[in-house]
């Protein structure tokens, strides 16, 4: 039988001055795809990764949506 695996998911810069999300998000992707002793727990689970939800915002510098939206 074949083990579905668990899905993990990591998102960063939901809020666009949150900066140091970006840094933690990619550390944690050089982790994982760099280092051999984390390929058991890069293998194990399905990763979805999005280092940054609000690319509008941190284009526009704002905390907020391309259309103002503050939500």
């Amino acid at each position: 039988s074949t083990k579905i695996k668990k899905n993990i998911f990591i998102i960063a810069r939901q809020h666009a001055s949150e900066t140091s999300s970006s840094f933690i998000c990619e550390f944690i992707i050089k982790r994982l795809t760099i280092f051999n002793c984390f390929h058991k727990i890069f293998t194990q689970f399905n990763w979805h990764i999005v280092p940054m939800v609000n690319a509008d915002g941190v284009i526009m510098g704002t905390r907020g949506q391309a259309s103002g939206d503050m939500t």
